[in-house]
């Protein structure tokens, strides 16, 4: 490499898609001498590609994970044919300490995040779990997001058996007494229960924010529904 080549390759890296005639008269040689240059470059493999720099604040709705994942020697080629395969990665180094590998990561929420990347990189042969550090866009919080929405993903199981134990209980006292009232409470309970659980089932199934976000509004007109049904069964008995 000399001069020349060093001046191309700085050109190309703030300008990619500078023709050879635009780096041929900037540089003042020829257009087939920058060609013949450049293919010296990707031949010798200092030049490897020509890429795209995107503005990644203008995705709205995303997170940015940085993963650290530590691997065992003999497992490291496929980890890592397994990460440069997936499109929401998008820049991966291979380190020391504390990791083997540090990945950034763009997904839409946390639960695309364990279902596209956590859960099938943890099941590769040597792989330990990775450490996660998640923030919005733009942003460098730390926190433990994962853990968090599955939490709320348990809860919402563990709600849903109790709503279900509680209305079989109170249908088989409606069914001994037969009070209009102990039907009504029940209607209640049910779209109670469905009103508290449903944002948090809805997140297991789908990565999408817009849908996420209005799951959750729909769970708060459900719970509001409910407690009428309730307290109407309440009054009128």
């Amino acid at each position: 490499m000399d001069e020349i080549d060093d001046a191309i390759l700085r050109e190309l890296q703030r300008d990619g898609r500078m023709s050879m005639a635009e780096l041929g008269s900037m540089l003042d040689i020829a257009p087939s001498t920058v060609f013949k240059r450049i293919e010296k470059l990707k031949n010798a493999g200092i030049l490897e590609r020509f890429t795209i720099v995107v503005n990644q604040k203008c995705f709205e709705h995303t997170l940015v994970a940085f993963l650290n994942v530590r691997v065992h020697p003999d497992g490291k080629p496929e980890v890592e044919e397994f990460m440069q395969g997936l499109p929401c990665i998008l820049e991966l180094y291979e380190v020391l300490e504390p990791g083997d590998f540090f990945v950034k990561v763009r997904v839409q929420n946390i639960s695309e995040l364990k279902r596209s990347v956590l859960v099938p990189l943890s099941s590769l042969p040597g792989v330990g779990y990775p450490d996660d550090h998640i923030g919005e866009e733009g942003q460098g919080t730390d926190m433990n997001g994962l853990q968090i929405e599955t939490m709320q993903q348990m809860l919402a199981i563990v709600t849903l058996l109790l709503g279900t134990l509680l209305i079989a209980f109170i249908f088989n006292a409606y069914r001994i007494v037969r009070q209009p009232t102990l039907l009504l409470f029940i209607y209640g309970l049910f779209t109670l229960v469905v009103g508290i659980t449903f944002a948090d089932f809805v997140s297991i199934f789908t990565p999408d924010a817009f849908i996420i976000a209005w799951s959750a509004v729909f769970s708060r007109v459900v719970v509001i529904l409910g407690l009428c049904v309730m307290t109407y069964g309440i009054l009128r008995g």
